[in-house]
């Protein structure tokens, strides 16, 4: 397999604007006529996480059942305790 190597076509703009105190768009643009017809873009918006939540590794976890099983015991615990400290048996 030949990867394409066109560093001097391609051209990438970034743009990070803060819309709000909790969020950031980031928006990007690729411009490679060698390989696309035109250019296209990516919006995502970026939220600012709380003191208090944590941070998971953004992996691939195609097959992995027990990341599923891992994960809903870990919503539960949040849920469980989330119910303890508003003082719901």
């Amino acid at each position: 397999m030949q990867i394409v190597q066109n560093q001097d076509y391609v051209q990438v703009d970034e743009r990070y604007t803060l819309v709000n105190d909790r969020g950031i768009l980031c928006t990007y643009t690729v411009t490679d006529p060698q390989i696309y017809q035109q250019p296209y873009s990516v919006e995502m918006l970026l939220h600012r996480m709380e003191a208090h939540e944590k941070m998971y590794e953004f992996a691939c976890h195609e097959d992995n059942y027990s990341m599923e099983i891992i994960l809903r015991g870990a919503r539960q615990q949040e849920h469980d305790e989330r119910l303890r400290q508003a003082g719901t048996p």
